[in-house]
């Protein structure tokens, strides 16, 4: 309800209204540009409402007592009711957006209230009311992409690219009408602490050189001529995990990343540069062209990189370093993991786990390669192939399962495992390559795998038995 009140009114009108719905008073005056300008955003926001909230308004050149009495010393002035007494007000003509919040802070609109429920028939309702409502597009949007209505939820959503939420559901869609979140090959692995492997690499090269002292003399003066110190500077800013990742064609350029933990991005930031400038050097020396650090800042993050022959292109994101060919293979990478649509999400990856085993691997390779390659092989089937290589290409291309293997490692031994690695090794591609014959993969495999008994690894136990997968334990060699 929206009406005109004067003095006499008020407490009838304003205060003792308010004990039964919120009131909104206006104190005004016809000579008021911005009064003038503020008083339909007011009046849209209350008639949105209905009977749920009153918009009083008072003209301060006709009650100059009441508008003192209330602190009135610039208009509009805007003064919320509620329970007898003002909850919340402002001063001057502020934007569409802000009077719907303010308004919003007393008594939501039908929309907003139809925003809260999970049926989709009030979602579209409230969109009916109000098409900005944010709250009702990102409730839409969950129901449409989990029914795999991507197309319909991208175009809902793509409005209210400001908002977090609706962001990451959009782009979620957007990705599903792209390629599915199949990495093609994909290794990762827990590492020890970059920085205790490069003690240790050092304390054995000093055991293992008679020639220890002048080695690390050489190191030193590498060091000197980078400007950087590679433990302190390179390996303890860096974590132990690593991945790398190739998630589309081959040709014309792989697409291929890189991720690695990271510590301390500021001192990588630091490091990197001297290290060019010293590559820089000696290509100068070589007479050879210099190349250009990149640095630049894109959407809030800022991007790195190599000029030159090889260019390619890194950021930060959540305490790990993302290196590409180009920012746009890392900025999908980023929106997948930001959207939950990775590869742990792919069926045909997630098909490959053990069946009630223990996931904690501390070591993976993956591959669904095989169609990937399919070009490849027609390139060198232009180039002459024996018959048995014609038919181990045949072979190969009808491939189309993917593997998996994986390690965990224990106090004792390193445990293998495996998921249609057989399948892999079975198809034309050995022959194909040159290596006569199929390839089995079984308990019997042997490999020359060495862990020091007293420095365990701590990457997980092995929980119960496994779905069907080869297994392989080596021990530690006496």
């Amino acid at each position: 309800m929206i009406r005109d009140v004067g003095e006499q009114e008020f407490q009838a009108a304003v205060v003792d209204r308010s004990h039964q719905v919120p009131v909104v008073v206006d104190f005004w005056a016809e000579w008021c540009g911005p009064c003038r300008q503020l008083s339909p955003a007011l009046e849209a926001e209350a008639g949105k409402r209905g009977d749920d909230v009153d918009l009083v308004k008072i003209d301060v050149d006709a009650n100059q007592a009441l508008a003192q009495s209330f602190g009135v010393q610039g208009i509009p002035a805007v003064k919320a009711f509620s329970g007898g007494e003002v909850v919340n007000e402002f001063t001057g003509a502020i934007p569409p957006a802000q009077v719907a919040a303010f308004f919003d802070a007393l008594v939501p609109s039908e929309a907003d209230r139809l925003a809260e429920s999970a049926d989709e028939g009030d979602l579209r309702r409230a969109l009916e009311l109000d098409p900005r409502n944010v709250k009702a597009a990102t409730g839409l949007g969950r129901i449409l992409v989990a029914r795999g209505e991507n197309a319909a939820a991208a175009e809902l959503l793509e409005p209210f690219e400001g908002d977090f939420v609706a962001a990451g559901l959009a782009a979620r869609s957007a990705l599903a009408l792209e390629d599915p979140p199949d990495a093609k090959l994909a290794a990762a692995a827990v590492l020890k602490q970059p920085v205790e492997i490069f003690d240790e690499l050092l304390a054995l090269a000093s055991r293992q050189s008679e020639s220890a002292g002048e080695q690390a003399e050489e190191l030193d003066r590498f060091q000197d001529s980078l400007g950087v110190s590679l433990r302190d500077d390179i390996a303890a800013a860096l974590g132990g995990e690593v991945a790398m990742a190739l998630d589309g064609p081959i040709l014309p350029e792989p697409a291929w990343k890189v991720i690695l933990e990271v510590y301390d991005p500021d001192k990588l930031v630091w490091a990197m540069p001297r290290m060019l400038d010293a590559a820089n050097d000696k290509r100068a020396a070589e007479g050879m062209a210099r190349r250009e650090w990149l640095e630049e800042a894109v959407g809030g993050r800022t991007y790195y990189g190599i000029a030159g022959d090889s260019p390619f292109a890194m950021t930060f994101d959540q305490g790990y370093l993302l290196v590409g060919p180009n920012r746009g293979v890392i900025d999908r990478a980023i929106r997948f993991r930001q959207s939950g649509y990775t590869l742990a999400s792919s069926s045909r990856f997630s098909k490959l786990l053990p069946v009630g085993g223990n996931v904690n691997f501390s070591a993976l390779f993956y591959q669904d390669a095989l169609e990937l390659l399919k070009p490849l092989a027609d390139k060198i089937a232009a180039g002459g192939l024996t018959a048995a290589q014609m038919e181990a290409l045949e072979e190969l291309r009808g491939q189309t399962e993917p593997t998996l293997a994986y390690a965990y490692g224990e106090e004792d031994r390193i445990v293998f495992a495996a998921g249609g690695v057989a399948d892999l090794l079975s198809t034309g591609l050995p022959a194909l390559l040159g290596l006569g014959g199929n390839l089995g993969f079984g308990h019997g495999v042997g490999l020359p795998v060495s862990l020091p008994a007293d420095e365990p690894e701590d990457h997980g136990t092995v929980a119960g038995g496994t779905g069907g997968e080869a297994r392989n334990s080596l021990r530690p060699a006496a």
